[in-house]
């Protein structure tokens, strides 16, 4: 690693986004995490773990550029298990649009593989939605697509 680099991360207090900062410090990385309560027992941890909180909202563009500024790059991920494919969508489009405001040097987006094949799985096509608008974004970009999470065999 030649130099130190500035990641915000969103969905850092779960899984994924977790497993992400836990790589990125461990690299030597400075992280930014987004969250919506910098008060809560997550984000609490988080700062334990030198990690900086930055309160945003993926509805809120302007909450969004203010947690990106200064950041060198944004790793995204977004659930529809909250809120449904077409909000997903938008927070998608709404981050991307951030990104570019704040003048972001690279956007890692966490997609699902094969979203691009059309397979009527809302999920996937609304991970496609988004590839679609970040690719045309001009936005410098990584599109990540896991197949599948090991834990999903423990679910019902």
């Amino acid at each position: 690693m030649s130099e130190s680099r500035l990641v915000l991360v969103t969905g850092a207090t779960g899984k994924q986004g977790g497993a992400v900062v836990e790589a990125l410090l461990t690299r030597g990385h400075q992280v930014r995490a987004l969250t919506r309560n910098a008060a809560s027992p997550a984000a609490n941890r988080l700062r334990q773990q030198g990690v900086e909180i930055a309160v945003g909202d993926f509805t809120d563009h302007d909450s969004l550029v203010r947690a990106i500024r200064g950041a060198d790059a944004v790793y995204a991920m977004s659930t529809p298990y909250e809120q449904g494919s077409e909000k997903e969508i938008a927070q998608g489009m709404t981050i991307t649009d951030a990104a570019k405001a704040a003048g972001v040097a690279h956007f890692i987006y966490s997609s699902v593989a094969s979203a691009n094949r059309a397979t009527g799985i809302s999920h996937f096509d609304g991970k496609y939605a988004v590839e679609k608008h970040l690719q045309a974004s001009g936005v410098p970009y990584t599109i990540v697509a896991p197949v599948f999470f090991m834990e999903n065999l423990l679910q019902p």
